[in-house]
């Protein structure tokens, strides 16, 4: 009798009449109190008639009738629905945390209670789930999320503002990029704890960009932090970054606007070895030593001289003869501290700016760099002067590839062998190899053959990182053009990338020097030179 009950209601429920196949099931019920399917069919159209107290009664029935443990939590999870329907939601709390008990780590049930915590406004057992959650996320991201959302109700919900800051410095320590963990936490503080996270902040975000340069949501995120600490120029140089890689709002393109008409020319400040050090980046190992020492006779082996140039001996000018006119270029050179050199200015070559080696160095420039009243003027002014007290020049002008074979050549003019790992990388140069080989022998003077010997026989294993000394010797200049003009658009226009050029992110040395843009090191040196836009710091 009971399956033909059964089938009855089932096909009467299919044929839209609840009333009777209810009838059919209670019928059924008369006869198996406990036949768990019956009960939940019945609870079922119960809930679909809106008759709750049946449905809960039932589903209560359904419950203690059953003892599979998997089909008792299905039945508890239904039943704390419905009680929460009916805003019971102490009991669907209760049911639902029989369920959480025997699925500890199911976050999706957490989930849920917490949401009936919320409702129920019972924020102790809600901070608890809270807690819990935290532990279970899978990445320290998801940790950081559930955490400021503790944070906040524990700020919010319950005034507890020190267990919030410690839920917020928990959260900040998971994931130092999120920006809506820095401001609440922020808020929380007073003013020199304030600085102090807003400063941490900020570190994250530049060392983030240092790894990822290409990323513009992280130049977003520094500008924004930077506006919370009122750093006019440390927020301008972010947003110059924005721009660079992405597109800035119609408010950022107007603060951009009002930080470029403000830039102007360093001042004569001279640099120390700290500053000078923030603009190598580190060390560049003992090829810097070993070209210092060749660059001379490798000026001569290029064959470009100040004539070559086009610039006569009429066009040189005494450094203390500069005047007003070419204060720029008297003011570049004592911030390196460049006291001999040789100096040739000449109307008739505008936009040129090129250091060569030599005994006493040589500046070639062209009137308009020397003056520097633009800042592509002082971009090429800054560059070719660091160049020279840098003792870098010619190597910017070498063709690629030709910078190892001119190691190569001041090894073999002081008769010592080639490391092999620069002897595999050559393979197939002998003959360039040998006559800049020649012509070096000819022109290196004996304290230059000194110290290539010394150098190849002291420190061979860093002799064979050509291109990695080639980078970073080239980013010097980039970084000194950089900080003489002002502006990274400039710079970028200069390095061919960006609007009008090759696309930013193929550019290596670009995406560095923009990372280097919003670094602490160029924020204080535009500092120190007296070129940062006012306000903060």
């Amino acid at each position: 009798m009971v399956p033909l009950l059964l089938e009855r209601a089932t096909l009467l429920h299919g044929l839209g009449d609840h009333t009777a196949a209810m009838a059919d099931l209670d019928a059924l019920l008369d006869r198996a109190a406990s036949n768990v399917e019956v009960l939940r069919f019945r609870a079922d159209l119960a809930m679909h008639a809106g008759d709750i107290d049946s449905a809960v009664a039932l589903w209560r029935r359904c419950l203690s009738a059953e003892t599979r443990p998997q089909r008792r939590a299905e039945i508890e999870l239904q039943l704390a629905q419905v009680l929460a329907e009916n805003n019971d939601l102490a009991g669907a709390i209760e049911n639902l945390e029989r369920v959480v008990e025997a699925s500890p780590d199911d976050g999706q049930l957490r989930e849920r209670l917490l949401g009936l915590c919320m409702r129920a406004s019972d924020w102790d057992r809600a901070t608890r789930e809270l807690r819990v959650l935290a532990r279970l996320r899978p990445t320290a991201q998801d940790k950081a999320r559930e955490e400021l959302r503790l944070g906040l109700m524990l700020r919010d919900r319950l005034n507890d503002r020190v267990g919030a800051r410690l839920a917020l410095d928990r959260a900040r320590t998971l994931d130092p990029l999120n920006l809506d963990v820095v401001r609440e936490l922020a808020e929380l503080l007073e003013p020199a704890a304030r600085q102090q996270v807003l400063s941490g902040a900020a570190a994250s975000l530049r060392a983030s960009i240092g790894q990822n340069p290409r990323n513009a949501v992280l130049y977003e995120r520094l500008a924004q932090v930077t506006a919370w600490q009122s750093d006019v120029d440390a927020r301008w140089l972010a947003l110059v970054g924005v721009e660079a890689l992405g597109t800035p709002s119609p408010d950022q393109r107007q603060v951009l606007a009002q930080g470029r008409a403000k830039l102007a020319g360093p001042q004569r400040v001279r640099l120390d070895e700290a500053a000078r050090a923030m603009l190598r980046g580190g060390s560049l190992g003992a090829l810097v030593e070993l070209w210092r020492a060749i660059a001379p006779a490798v000026q001569v082996a290029t064959g470009v001289d100040a004539g070559k140039l086009g610039f006569t001996r009429a066009d040189r000018i005494a450094a203390k003869k500069l005047g007003d006119r070419y204060e720029p270029l008297a003011g570049a050179l004592a911030c390196f501290s460049v006291d001999d050199a040789e100096i040739y200015i000449s109307a008739a070559r505008n936009g040129t700016a090129r250091a060569l080696a030599a005994d006493t160095p040589i500046l070639c420039l062209g009137a308009d760099v020397a003056a520097a009243a633009q800042p592509l003027q002082r971009w090429l002014l800054g560059r070719a002067v660091a160049t020279l007290a840098e003792g870098l020049a010619p190597l910017s002008v070498l063709r690629e590839g030709e910078l190892s074979w001119t190691i190569a050549a001041a090894l073999r003019a002081v008769d010592l062998p080639l490391p092999p790992a620069l002897g595999s990388e050559l393979a197939g140069e002998d003959a360039s190899i040998a006559e800049r080989a020649r012509l070096l022998k000819k022109e290196m003077s004996r304290k230059a053959k000194a110290t290539v010997s010394h150098i190849a026989q002291s420190r061979a294993s860093e002799i064979a990182q050509v291109e990695a000394f080639r980078q970073s010797a080239l980013a010097i200049g980039d970084r000194v053009g950089l900080l003489w003009a002002g502006d990274l658009a400039v710079a970028h226009a200069q390095l061919d990338v960006g609007r009008g050029g090759k696309a930013l992110i193929d550019s290596p040395s670009a995406l560095d020097l923009t990372a280097w843009s919003v670094s602490e090191d160029h924020l204080r040196l535009r500092e120190r030179l007296g070129i940062g836009l006012k306000g903060g710091r």
